[in-house]
């Protein structure tokens, strides 16, 4: 072979390089083999959930998360990733505007193993307008909390022809 094939080699290596790996919610990592010959080596495979490498927990029963403000985003719909188990977790969405009142809107309990769970209100609200400072509030009873973001809801396609 002359080493610009599509084997890669070396001592212990003999194999293909390596793929892209498919968009999951777990991710896989693979623990090979050990440079060092004094040592036994073994093959594996571990699984992380998505987004799973850093949680937020309480230490107690429950506890409660306050972010940075940040400016409201244009479009889109929060989402968080947590796993709730037997307890549950509440978001509240706080404006963080100086000068005036502070308004707060809560969501509906999230209970469960949740990996991309689209936060619902508890009731109709009108969010508060795009480049507005908020911050979230999380309140967290025997929960952990990977993570949240705000998804872009895709545009709707049109099944007309033409």
């Amino acid at each position: 072979m002359d080493g610009a094939g599509d084997q890669q080699t070396g001592p212990g290596i003999d194999h293909p390089p390596p793929r892209q790996a498919p968009q999951t919610d777990k991710r896989f990592l693979t623990p090979v083999s050990s440079p060092w010959r004094t040592v036994k080596t073994s093959i594996g495979v571990a699984t992380l959930r998505r987004d799973g490498f850093v949680s937020l927990e309480p230490q107690r029963e429950s506890g409660t998360i306050l972010t940075r403000p940040f400016l409201m985003p244009a479009d889109g719909k929060l989402h968080v990733n947590l796993d709730a188990g037997d307890g549950q977790a509440v978001v509240s969405l706080r404006s963080a505007a100086a000068g005036g009142e502070d308004q707060s809107i809560r969501s509906l309990p999230i209970r469960g193993d949740q990996l991309k769970h689209a936060v619902q209100w508890a009731s109709p609200v009108r969010l508060p307008s795009p480049e507005t400072p908020v911050q979230l509030q999380f309140v967290l009873s025997g929960t952990w909390l990977y993570c949240y973001q705000f998804v872009r809801t895709p545009p709707r396609r049109s099944n007309r022809l033409a």
